[in-house]
């Protein structure tokens, strides 16, 4: 997902991503044995429209 202060200025805040909200990650699982760590590449929601792509935002939220 890229340094916090990189997703803050795409737009994202703490309130983006609601506790228990369910998305699809892609990317590549980590290498490290017993790690459950991801390189994100991919990010989706419920209905399959892209949240994160590339590591980059394609639809930015709203801003408050």
């Amino acid at each position: 997902l890229g340094a916090p202060v990189s997703i803050r200025r795409a737009g994202w805040s703490p309130d983006t991503l609601q506790v228990g909200q369910r998305v699809k990650v892609s990317g590549q699982r980590s290498r490290v044995e017993g790690s459950y760590g991801v390189c994100c590449v991919r990010m989706t929601k419920p209905d399959g429209s892209p949240i994160i792509e590339g590591g980059r935002v394609e639809e930015p939220p709203a801003r408050r």
